[in-house]
């Protein structure tokens, strides 16, 4: 116990390195090497590359409420060096991940300082096993779209971290700059659309420390630490918002709390229950809906004890990811639970989870800090020796469905690469995953006019 405390850093960057392992045994035990239904989309840039006719401005399009400019220049990079290896993808995925991870266990480490007690030690510990979140290592490692995302949480963590050392340093101009130029990058270019959860919570951080610190801000204050980040936060919203229409009235659709917080509870409850139990018709929903409601209690804990306590003296990391998740929960109740007729269904799609699980290691550093030395030290401790052991456990469960995934990619891989032809059959189309024949062919053709995704058809042959 006392090499765990005292070492506890060193411990977890070593879980990171062990997750990472294990998704780099998953990617390569699964050998994916086909297209994605969104990725199928894209391939028309590639076309447009290779003509000559692709123009910067092609980045920025927008997909549905997204918009993928950094994923889709990796895509056409990908194409154009690399001859479409959608494994690479996948690995950079893995490491974009781990990289997140780390960061988010330097930015726990920076507020805990020292001297480490049990409960920090443990926290620090778990951080790993939250933001690599067993339950999607399926959901992540085996759709590139999704798992290069993870570069988004990255980012992110690392603009929270700069926030919370402006904020408690002296006014520092030139840092206030370099903070929203991060910014302007991470949520425009890397982002997608979760970068306006990003944006959201500089600006409510800044508000509230704005106010906390009212009779304390001098005008160097204002106009060096906190106008930059909160004017920056406001205009990068609008500018990533031009020309995406929503249908969604947001206020009127948050005042039906019956259906958000039936949402909200069943969105953080499957963050930490496995993806493999079946929800189906509203089958075992109860349990979830009961584990979303103790991490929501958690988190008003959590919150409490970080205003109660002045933890925001040591910093704001774990409140901007509490506050980062939970912007994350709305824009996902917004733009897929609405879309549903709200309730629980929208909450189900595993591929919001990543964003929307993280918040949970705030909250525990809130409350590690808060505990210190005194006996409940022990109850945060296990609560995080259960929590390693189930995040273990979905790894582990993930990594046993590997033979079926690997199964699964190989039919997938046989329906593209087979006959042209064979896309008349609704069947294969599915299996494909093209959305339809005429999609199929298109990109079939152009993935055989350029020589591009040889791994994919070598696989393929191999078998044969």
């Amino acid at each position: 116990m006392t090499f765990l405390i005292r070492h506890s850093l060193k411990v977890s960057l070593l879980m990171v390195l062990l997750l990472f392992l294990a998704c780099l045994h998953y990617i390569f035990s699964i050998d994916l090497f086909t297209l994605g239904g969104d990725q199928m989309r894209w391939v028309e840039l590639i076309e447009r590359l290779y003509r000559g006719q692709f123009y910067w401005s092609d980045l920025w399009d927008p997909h549905g409420s997204h918009r993928a400019p950094a994923y889709k220049a990796i895509f056409l990079a990908n194409a154009k060096f690399f001859g479409l290896n959608m494994q690479l993808e996948q690995v950079l995925g893995a490491m974009a991940w781990t990289g997140a991870a780390v960061v988010a266990t330097i930015g726990v480490a920076r507020h805990f300082g020292r001297p480490a007690t049990m409960a920090t030690a443990f926290v620090l510990i778990s951080t790993p096993f939250i933001v690599m979140n067993g339950q999607v290592f399926q959901t992540v490692l085996s759709y590139s779209v999704i798992s290069l995302r993870m570069l988004d949480m990255m980012c992110f963590f690392i603009v929270f971290i700069l926030l919370s050392r402006n904020l408690n340093r002296k006014p520092n101009y030139l840092d206030s700059l370099k903070l929203v130029a991060l910014m302007a990058l991470f949520s425009l270019f890397i982002g997608r659309g979760w970068g306006q959860a990003m944006l959201a919570t500089v600006f409510l951080v800044v508000v509230v420390y704005a106010v906390l610190n009212l009779h304390d801000l001098t005008k160097e204050r204002i106009g060096k630490t906190l106008f930059p980040p909160a004017a920056g936060a406001l205009l990068f919203v609008c500018v990533y918002r031009i020309g995406i229409e929503s249908e969604v009235s947001a206020l009127s659709e948050l005042m039906d709390f019956q259906s958000l917080m039936t949402f909200v509870l069943t969105l953080m409850g499957r963050t930490l229950t496995f993806q493999h139990i079946s929800v189906e018709n509203g089958e075992n929903l109860l349990p979830i809906l009961v584990v979303g409601g103790f991490i929501a209690a958690i988190y008003a804990l959590a919150i409490c004890l970080f205003f109660v306590k002045r933890q925001y003296r040591q910093g704001w990391f774990p409140f901007c990811l509490m506050m980062f998740s939970l912007g994350a929960i709305l824009c996902v109740y917004l733009g897929r639970g609405v879309s549903l007729g709200g309730g629980w269904q929208g909450a189900l799609f595993p591929r919001h989870l990543p964003e929307c699980s993280v918040g949970f290691a705030g909250a525990l550093v809130c409350i590690a800090c808060a505990v210190k030395q005194s006996r409940h030290g022990v109850v945060v401790a296990i609560l995080c020796v259960l929590l390693v052991a189930s995040q273990s456990i979905a790894v582990i469960k993930t990594a046993t469905h590997s033979s079926y995934r690997a199964k699964y990619a190989e039919r997938r891989a046989e329906a593209f690469f087979g006959p042209v032809s064979a896309f008349s059959d609704k069947a294969v189309v599915k299996s494909a995953r093209c959305h339809s024949e005429e999609l199929c062919v298109y990109v079939r053709g152009i993935v055989d006019q350029y020589g591009l995704m040889k791994q994919g058809r070598d696989k393929v042959n191999q078998d044969d």
